[in-house]
């Protein structure tokens, strides 16, 4: 063993198998999530804005032209979708909006 090198907790065979164990933290992260966003159920609009404004990173108006709908519309479709989601994670009341 070289100097200065530590041996690694874990055995790994394969590449794919040393990026799961190096990124795990990350995984059970994105699992957490994805159990939250599981149940939910979304428009069409909420999916859109799901989609390109969250996944893809677009902008409000540039997801609006994706979708063929006004500014006003995505706006509050990702209002909606938020406040599914804070409802979901347990943040916000059943009765409760997050523009309240």
């Amino acid at each position: 063993m070289q100097a200065g090198k530590r041996k690694s907790r874990f055995y790994a065979s394969s590449e794919q198998e040393r990026y799961v164990i190096a990124n795990e933290r990350d995984f059970r992260k994105a699992k957490a999530l994805m159990d939250i966003l599981r149940p939910i159920e979304l428009t069409w609009l909420e999916a859109v804005v799901l989609l390109h404004y969250y996944f893809r990173n677009l902008t409000l108006e540039d997801t609006a032209t994706a979708a063929g709908a006004h500014i006003f519309e995505i706006m509050k479709a990702r209002d909606s979708l938020l406040t599914k989601v804070a409802r979901a994670a347990g943040y916000i009341g059943e009765d409760q909006a997050l523009n309240q």
